[in-house]
């Protein structure tokens, strides 16, 4: 029997909706989806998949030097957990995962936590695979004690900007190590499409090898409506408003 699984993701608005609803019902077909809406001025949306529960918080400021990142992301863990599924997904607004993790990811995390290895799709549409900073633990089983941390790599980085709540990460139960799962699986698209794929600067202080030393991938399909802002320029969001 494949494992219940619940995607959690931390949505700011603006063009995060696009991204995330670009693929919401792309992940409804692998599980349910646990959305924790942080904008202060959030946007009511019609048609989602059954198994969305949508939460606004508009409770943790905003901006790349004052957001409260880590607390949010915390937030919606403990709220997915709620789901009783038996894997949980940490997932941000733009990105998605493959559809055959359904069948050779998530199961790995029946009892394992499991590592998977970051795709950067850029502007000419290529998924780009980069260093050894791109491994991150993003699946792991709903009853292991996994803590969202501060990243503490972060507060000492050359680029830190003041915020410690920047570039969480998850954290394990000590004397628990994950796994790796090799595989084209985890699919990041900000500087791919959309108005921030200019806005480099979090690559930049954070993936080795980029801009130019990335590795192209085989392509993977883009779900539909992300597909269709790519090529025709129709914003996710306008399908559930």
């Amino acid at each position: 029997m494949k494992p219940s699984v619940c995607f959690f993701t931390v949505c700011g608005g603006r063009e995060d909706y696009d991204f995330l609803l670009g693929g919401i019902w792309h992940h409804a077909k692998m599980g349910t989806h646990l959305v924790l809406d942080t904008c202060l001025k959030p946007k009511s949306f019609r048609g989602l998949p059954s198994g969305v529960r949508w939460i606004n918080e508009p409770i943790y400021g905003s901006g790349w030097k004052k957001f409260k990142l880590r607390t949010a992301v915390e937030r919606a863990k403990m709220l997915a957990l709620e789901s009783k599924a038996n894997i949980l997904v940490y997932l941000d607004s733009d990105e998605f995962f493959s559809l055959d993790s359904e069948e050779w990811l998530f199961p790995l995390a029946n009892d394992r936590a499991v590592e998977v290895k970051n795709v950067h799709w850029k502007t000419d549409f290529n998924p780009y695979e980069f260093g050894n900073s791109e491994w991150h633990l993003r699946v792991w089983p709903s009853k292991m004690d996994v803590q969202i941390a501060r990243n503490e790599a972060w507060l000492v980085h050359p680029r830190y900007n003041g915020n410690p709540e920047h570039h969480p990460v998850p954290v394990l139960p000590k004397g628990v190590y994950p796994i790796r799962a090799h595989g084209s699986f985890h699919h990041h698209l900000h500087y791919a499409i959309g108005s921030k794929t200019q806005e480099t600067e979090v690559a930049e202080a954070t993936i080795q090898g980029w801009p130019d030393h990335g590795k192209i991938l085989t392509k993977v399909d883009w779900p539909g409506p992300l597909a269709l802002w790519r090529d025709k320029n129709i914003a996710p969001s306008s399908y559930f408003l």
